[in-house]
């Protein structure tokens, strides 16, 4: 199927109704260890391929329905059969966008002007949360006996800068493990305990230029740290980021503890109740889809 020679005057809806047979084969079910192991039915790629699939309306731009992650998965990341062919054949008479949470997606050479969304930031684009389904509800209100914490994996040189400055620092909880796609039951409520027993978590950015554990924090009540070269933002024009996380360049690692440290119990409580309203308000999955849906709809 080709859409080289289709008419500007088709609707775009029906267009639209047009490319999602196109790109059927390219929509597989995920087929790899859950991850993060908390999460539930389907990712955002697939999310929001099967909400957009469901529009009435005419959208003002056509996404390009495709399950990044789970394609590049299916491939190990060795490129996809008849991908790159698929993309050259759309119409240069329509807009386009994809929304992608794999790191590096799209590596595919997109149609001029395509709008990216985009969770993991390695390929540039539009900032979207790096999320999954939101974490079964847990009881917040246990002591938070630990100052902060990162356990995680030594994926990115600021991980290691910050495990160097940090290990032997009493105050500051530090797990590092051996990264693997499986992660036991035990393990990952571990993990979530860990991060819920913290006044901070310590988000330091992984391969890609944010990490789930930034969102994570948000649901379990502990004030994000996020350490990166490059700050990956979604609206950051609408929302006030600072009044509930906290941000630090790698060559301030050294000035963690005195800036934590400086921050007083009246400060943590109301950046906890600025962070729990802007994570019902941003950051689930029905709320990233509606806000997409929005930019492309109206």
């Amino acid at each position: 199927m080709s859409f080289s020679n289709i008419s500007p005057h088709t609707r775009t809806l029906e267009y639209q109704r047009e490319v999602y047979k196109l790109f059927e084969r390219y929509r597989p079910e995920a087929n790899y260890p859950v991850y993060p192991p908390y999460h539930q039915g389907l990712y955002l790629e697939e999310y929001f391929c099967k909400t957009f699939q469901d529009l009435e309306e005419d959208p003002r731009q056509i996404l390009i329905p495709v399950h990044w992650t789970n394609c590049y998965k299916l491939t190990n990341d060795r490129g996809v059969p008849g991908l790159q062919l698929a993309l050259d054949s759309l119409s240069p008479d329509y807009k386009y966008f994809v929304v992608c949470t794999h790191d590096d997606a799209p590596r595919e050479k997109l149609p001029p002007g395509t709008k990216c969304y985009a969770a993991g930031g390695n390929a540039g684009g539009t900032p979207i949360p790096l999320i999954c389904s939101s974490i079964p509800p847990v009881d917040n209100s246990s002591e938070k006996d630990i100052f902060a914490s990162f356990v995680g994996s030594i994926t990115h040189n600021i991980r290691g800068a910050l495990y160097d400055v940090l290990a032997n620092n009493k105050k500051y909880f530090i797990d590092v493990k051996r990264w693997t796609p499986s992660i036991s039951t035990l393990a990952q409520n571990n993990f979530l305990d860990i991060m819920k027993r913290s006044d901070f978590s310590l988000c330091p950015r992984g391969y890609g230029s944010t990490s789930y554990r930034l969102y994570e924090s948000m649901q379990l009540d502990s004030i994000p740290v996020y350490i990166s070269d490059e700050f990956w933002l979604p609206w950051e024009d609408e929302i006030d980021w600072h009044s509930f996380c906290i941000f630090i360049n790698p060559h301030r690692l050294h000035e963690i503890d005195p800036i934590l440290s400086s921050i007083s119990d009246e400060e943590k409580k109301e950046m906890r109740k600025a962070m729990k309203l802007a994570y019902n308000k941003y950051f689930t999955l029905e709320r990233v889809a509606s806000r997409i849906m929005e930019d492309v709809t109206k």
